[in-house]
């Protein structure tokens, strides 16, 4: 008894670990930009799954309401559904970051306009950021939710205005710009501007 016992529980915990593993191989998913062309692909392969979900899901359904058998087993329907939720969550959180990352240059912006209106002149660098080896420019990678991404400081040699822009690709970023006499503003890839706040209250927490 103790035998048949202790194989059963066997079997269960191996079909359970079938079962969670598919879902747990995408949760490093949260650590890849959410303007990365890797998250094509994995579109694509949310939308099999989505498919296949569906497809082992709604007879089931229909099954459970006409009071019938269920048509496949639950375990392959679970299988199915945790990576369903699992992809467009790792999205979500990565979104989430990159949004982080744009609150964290408006206010580092406002930090650095403050001490303009006191100094008169920009910063060469960041105390804190990497130098890269670029003259009078500064960067670091901020995220709070996973992925991390890229937050670019940089003046002119006059120091009289100053740029920090979150780049996304060759055409498009985020970007905050201030300076001397000139009044604090952000936008992407000079088309779309919105209020300071309007970034600083997407970082939630």
């Amino acid at each position: 008894m103790d035998k048949t016992v202790k194989s059963a529980r066997r079997v269960t915990s191996q079909r359970w670990v079938r079962t969670l593993f598919p879902g747990c191989l995408f949760v490093p998913l949260v650590w890849i930009g959410c303007f990365s062309y890797f998250w094509m692909f994995f579109f694509v392969v949310w939308i099999i799954y989505i498919v296949r979900f569906l497809l082992l899901a709604l007879p089931n359904c229909v099954s459970h309401v006409m009071k019938r058998p269920a048509r496949y087993p639950k375990m392959t329907v679970l299988r199915l559904f945790i990576p369903s939720v699992v992809i467009p969550g790792a999205f979500i959180i990565s979104r989430l970051s990159c949004h982080s990352a744009y609150a964290y240059a408006v206010d580092v912006a406002q930090d650095i306009q403050k001490g303009i209106a006191q100094d008169g002149v920009c910063p060469r660098y960041l105390e804190g950021w990497g130098r890269g080896g670029f003259e009078n420019r500064s960067t670091i990678y901020y995220g709070k939710y996973g992925a991390k991404y890229k937050v670019v400081y940089k003046t002119p040699s006059d120091l009289r205005t100053f740029t920090i822009l979150v780049p996304h690709a060759v055409e498009y970023s985020f970007v905050v710009e201030g300076g001397l006499d000139t009044e604090l503003k952000s936008t992407f890839s000079g088309v779309l501007e919105r209020p300071l706040d309007y970034y600083r209250k997407l970082r939630l927490f």
